[in-house]
């Protein structure tokens, strides 16, 4: 029977109504469903998000501050997602919002019961000197702090060694949302997030045709060592995510993907707050790239955007710091031998695993001539730090929560070493999917991706060498490169062919050690 007021479509025999409210009821319904679809994940993802503010339990203005930057960080997230689904590097808004909250429980977990709770239970969760073994997160908190309460002057963000923009990051947090730690790892979970999507992105522009398994980089953002620090008021995650950021567009403008203007803009504009934050990092990332720049680019416009970027960076440099004593670091071999060896005798005083201390004494460089002849084994070495010393101690792992009332450091000392350990299986994991990667006939057809490649193994060789000693905390920045090569090399390559050599190789040199540590 047909709706009251209407009739049968004569053509189709379709029900029609003739009443022109009913059809606008119907039409609002629909709609509401679709938004209702569309909001559901983000409403779920705002009751996580509040759930994990109501479980924190540590330092916190208050719950409503701790809703804030919790709410903050997830519509800065959602934001991030919905730019990079509409450029096209994303197949699923939903599954991105899932990772982001898996990555943001993964760094509640971390921050409360590796950092949080043992440093608080020290009274070293924010001092004014370094902590042994913590390195300088400490530090740069207490003096965020002290720019958020006391005002933004320059001799308090830039007291120390390249503290400019990691003390003027945390400080606008604490300025804007009150002082704890948990918020810092919230908007670095943000940072993480914009690193993976450049990621993502990176590899869709080189091959779009199989953007759905570039979605797998999502997952770059929970790889141990790195999550470790995105956990913490540390440079890393700040590094993390304007260097890929920085990349992708840099790679962009050299193959010529895209607007000219717009891949030079954006290129500058992450060297530009890379530079603010690591300079080391921005000039590390314009050496494999200056060549191919000119030569892509033509003379002309490859050298105005080398100038344009030199300029840009060492103006930074000068202004937030004293650009003199950072080149000479940089850029003096003496310097880096020095620096390598007070490392190897503050190491030989403290004591280490005897392999370590072998090994180092075998390859730290002690002339010009020595740190070339060696750096390719020095990079194979610092490529899998600590290996083959990656068996955890379990009596450790299970016996955490005693720790936590008699020695608290070590639970932040462990907390470290052992998503370090967990990378390097990882990395080992990920080796015959590298040497895929590199021998794939669709690498080599690729510019783009052969420049990744250089990239990658550019940046190990020198990283490895000039922090050979006290360096693994580096690898934080590639260990997200390494995945999506890996990812490339799964995809477009053989791995099976180098499985077996490789995982007998690493797997049967850590069984050796252990049998020797037992034996």
């Amino acid at each position: 029977m047909a709706a009251a007021g209407g009739g049968l479509d004569p053509g189709t025999g379709a029900v029609v109504t003739a009443n022109p409210a009913a059809l606008r009821r119907a039409d609002t319904r629909e709609r509401l469903v679709r938004l209702g679809t569309r909001l559901g994940p983000y409403a779920r993802a705002a009751a996580w998000c509040a759930l994990l503010a109501l479980l924190w339990r540590f330092e916190a203005p208050s719950l409503w501050h701790t809703l804030a930057a919790s709410f903050a960080a997830l519509g800065a997230a959602l934001a991030l997602i919905e730019i990079g689904a509409r450029q096209g590097y994303l197949a699923s808004r939903n599954a991105w919002v899932v990772a982001f909250l898996l990555k943001l429980t993964l760094s509640f977990l971390i921050t409360s019961y590796l950092w949080a709770e043992p440093l608080t239970k020290l009274n070293l969760l924010r001092v004014a000197a370094v902590v042994p073994g913590v390195q300088d997160s400490n530090l740069y908190d207490y003096q965020a702090v002290l720019a958020a309460t006391s005002g933004f002057r320059l001799e308090v963000l830039n007291f120390t060694w390249q503290s400019f923009g990691i003390v003027t990051y945390l400080a606008s947090i604490y300025r804007v949302f009150g002082v704890s730690v948990w918020y810092v790892a919230l908007f670095n979970a943000v940072l993480a997030l914009l690193g993976v999507i450049a990621l993502a992105g990176l590899l869709t522009t080189l091959d779009p045709a199989h953007r759905r398994q570039w979605q797998w980089a999502r997952f770059a953002m929970l790889i141990p060592y790195v999550a470790y620090f995105d956990a913490t008021p540390a440079k890393e995650p700040l590094t993390f995510g304007l260097f890929y950021f920085t990349l992708l567009f840099m790679v962009r403008l050299i193959i010529r993907q895209g607007s000219l203007a717009r891949n030079g803009f954006m290129a500058l504009a992450g060297l530009a707050f890379l530079a603010l934050v690591r300079p080391n990092v921005a000039l590390l990332l314009l050496i494999p790239n200056i060549l191919v720049l000119v030569l892509r680019l033509g003379a002309r416009r490859g050298l105005a955007m080398l100038g344009l970027a030199l300029l840009l960076v060492l103006g930074l440099m000068s202004v937030t710091g004293n650009v003199a004593r950072i080149m000479n670091n940089y850029f003096n071999p003496e310097a880096w031998l020095a620096a390598l060896a007070k490392f190897w005798a503050d190491r030989q005083a403290v004591g280490d695993h005897p392999l370590k201390l072998l090994v180092g004494d075998l390859l730290l460089p002690r002339s010009l001539a020595g740190l070339v002849a060696l750096a390719p084994v020095r990079a194979v070495v610092w490529f899998f730090l600590p290996y083959p010393i990656i068996v955890p101690n379990f009596e450790t792992l299970l016996n955490l929560r005693g720790l936590l009332a008699t020695d608290p450091i070590q639970v932040v000392l462990f907390g470290a070493d052992l998503s370090a350990l967990i990378s390097t299986w990882l990395l080992i994991l990920w080796s015959p999917f590298l040497a895929a990667a590199v021998f794939a006939r669709r690498t080599w057809r690729s510019p783009g991706f052969k420049l990744i490649l250089l990239n990658l193994f550019s940046l190990v060789l020198i990283i490895s060498n000039i922090q050979f000693i006290m360096g693994r905390r580096y690898r934080t920045l590639l260990e997200p490169l390494i995945f999506a090569v890996a990812l490339w090399g799964a995809v477009h390559g053989r791995p099976a062919k180098y499985q077996l050599i490789f995982y007998a190789l690493l797997i049967g040199g850590v069984v050796i050690v252990e049998l020797i540590s037992f034996g």
